[in-house]
């Protein structure tokens, strides 16, 4: 019975940390993006 609970907390756990990491690595992507984008309009712009 013990283990039936824990896997009850366990796996919606796991799919919860999941989602996080996922997320986690989509912001990162983004604001390496925009620095490189941000990177390239400074040197464009600069006289």
């Amino acid at each position: 019975m013990v283990i039936l609970d824990l896997g009850i907390w366990i796996i919606p756990f796991t799919l919860l940390i999941a989602s996080c990491r996922r997320l986690t690595h989509l912001i990162v992507k983004l604001r390496k993006l925009q620095e490189s984008v941000g990177v390239g309009v400074g040197v464009v712009g600069s006289p």
